[in-house]
């Protein structure tokens, strides 16, 4: 997103699926991330964005935080690796959130087997470690290991979800970064409802 107009909070997030996003919302305002959160969607569509927002907002301690690339860490001897590092970093934290909390981008271009040593790993940890995904395939993930998406709440950070999706990405052009009402429509069609897009564009110094 468009970093003078990045939100500051869950509730600031344009969320595509609002139901979703309520949801999330209601934990992380209670000061709690229940489920593991499976974000999916086109790049630039804020996905890596929110997950940094969660960690923020939950006050995640520096040491209690980690987070990975699928491009970089995808076979189970990364895996083994991000064991070790989760069994041997855990500090007790005086303030906010109390767990671990692992932020992995592009969790398709792990390999099969990669995922399915990850089910493991989300079992071993569940009592102290909640994790955020992020996928551009969701399609291919879901190919990779059926049961893998299944132990996530999966998000669609898609614009083109819905009509109403779309509404709301034109109202936050409006409302909050100054777009004229008269032309915002055809801004998001041109940007093609992408912050990333619309970034580039130039509409938004």
């Amino acid at each position: 997103m468009l970093k003078d107009h990045e939100p500051q909070n869950v509730g600031e997030v344009i969320w595509p699926d609002q139901l979703a996003g309520d949801a999330v919302i209601k934990q992380i305002e209670a000061g709690e991330l229940r489920d593991n959160l499976l974000l999916y969607g086109p790049p630039g569509t804020g996905k890596t964005t929110t997950a940094e927002i969660i960690k923020t907002q939950l006050a995640v301690d520096p040491l209690n935080t980690h987070h990975y690339n699928g491009g970089r860490h995808n076979s189970t001897d990364d895996l083994d690796q991000i064991i070790t590092t989760l069994e041997n970093n855990w500090v007790f934290a005086s303030s906010g959130y109390q767990g671990r909390l692992v932020i992995y981008d592009e969790i398709d271009e792990l390999s099969d087997k990669a995922i399915k040593r990850l089910k493991s790993v989300l079992d071993q940890f569940e009592s102290s470690t909640r994790w955020v995904f992020t996928t551009n395939n969701y399609e291919k993930l879901e190919n990779k290991d059926p049961a893998f998406v299944d132990r996530c709440r999966s998000i669609r950070m898609d614009f083109w979800l819905s009509e109403p999706a779309r509404d709301r990405f034109v109202s936050h052009l409006v409302d909050q970064l100054g777009v004229p009402s008269t032309t915002a429509k055809a801004v998001a069609l041109k940007c093609n409802y992408n912050w990333r897009q619309l970034h580039k564009s130039g509409v938004i110094k």
